[in-house]
């Protein structure tokens, strides 16, 4: 048996590309431990998922309109091909079938859920939203890794975050919604930012599976708000730093900002963000201030102004946001994935 992991993981403009991405850096973290990583992607129409690779990578592509049949021979082949030591399945809506296929192959499987679907064929189960619980696994023998404790950051977040220094008061407004924002909430946010009457820095950062690019380099042309832009920031905790408050959705971001402590407000953009962010705004972590694109610019501009002008409030948000996220999630489930490779 090979030192290798295989992933099971979507990237796309419709889910996003923070799964991949947390995949990332969990293999990242496994290779300093001599583990390499095999990728098995569906297809993404933008292609942008090829920026998340480094040449050492062993990737696998799905075709499109891939059906669960053709998604189990991929997994059987890359099984036999590869020979690996585990597997990492990341996905919204996994196939049981494709699971059982990892399963009778006498591999350990770890299965990242955000949705509590109680359907995994995994020895480990990792959950790190804040809604998670035990009970939502019923009839299961995994090994749970359910809560915060579990989130899985790039070590460069933690880093930083331990440089910033609690009396710093930059003067900043983070805005990120994720790699794909499929709501296009980044261009009202760029509308939202001239009725704001604080002096303020604009940072707003955009993914590659953006697709109004364009667009928005070209409002900001015409904003009484000179933004600085970037798309597929390569180091985004160095902006962070400089962010007094963030407007963001829920998701690697929102959690790579509370670990810097930057207070968040949130825009979420489905059911299950909406959930989270419920959850973090009634233990006064974040302001959850609208979902699904029901929103005024003026009232969230509004509310950015209240926020950047309390400064009491912002440490208490701070500080509740440090406590949940200690940036040491991806080393816990990275060990627990090697303690159980190791007694097989």
């Amino acid at each position: 048996m090979n030192k290798k992991i295989v992933y099971r993981v979507n990237a796309d403009g419709k889910t996003g590309y923070g799964h991949l991405g947390r995949c990332i850096s969990l293999s990242k973290f496994l290779e300093g431990e001599g583990y390499g990583a095999v990728f098995l992607l569906g297809p993404d129409q933008s292609g942008a998922s090829v920026a998340f690779f480094r040449a050492t990578d062993s990737t696998y592509q799905l075709p499109e309109n891939y059906d669960e049949e053709a998604e189990i021979e991929a997994m059987k082949q890359i099984i036999n091909l590869e020979n690996p030591s585990a597997a990492v399945v990341d996905l919204l809506e996994s196939s049981l079938a494709m699971m059982e296929t990892i399963y009778r192959s006498n591999i350990p499987l770890m299965a990242i859920d955000d949705i509590c679907k109680n359907n995994h064929m995994a020895d480990i189960i990792v959950n790190a939203g804040p809604v998670a619980r035990e009970d939502d696994y019923k009839g299961r023998r995994p090994e749970l890794l359910l809560g915060s404790d579990y989130l899985m950051l790039r070590p460069q977040f933690a880093r930083m975050a331990q440089g910033r220094k609690d009396n710093e008061e930059p003067d900043g407004i983070y805005v990120s919604f994720g790699g794909s924002d499929p709501k296009n909430y980044t261009l009202r946010a760029l509308d939202m930012f001239g009725t704001i009457k604080n002096d303020f820095s604009a940072f707003i950062v955009v993914g590659s599976g953006y697709r109004n690019y364009d667009l928005l380099l070209d409002r900001a042309t015409h904003s009484k708000v000179k933004a600085d832009i970037r798309q597929n920031e390569k180091e985004p905790w160095r902006i962070m730093k400089w962010a007094r408050v963030a407007v963001c959705s829920i998701g690697s971001t929102c959690w790579e900002l509370m670990l810097m402590g930057v207070p968040c407000i949130t825009l979420t953009q489905n059911d299950n963000q909406a959930r989270y962010a419920d959850e973090l705004a009634a233990r006064g972590v974040v302001i959850h201030f609208a979902r699904n694109n029901e929103f005024n610019n003026d009232e969230l501009a509004n509310t950015i102004e209240k926020l950047m002008g309390n400064r009491e409030m912002r440490r208490g948000m701070a500080e509740k946001g440090r406590k949940l996220v200690d940036g040491k999630g991806l080393e816990r489930v990275a060990k627990a994935l090697i303690r159980k490779m190791k007694s097989v």
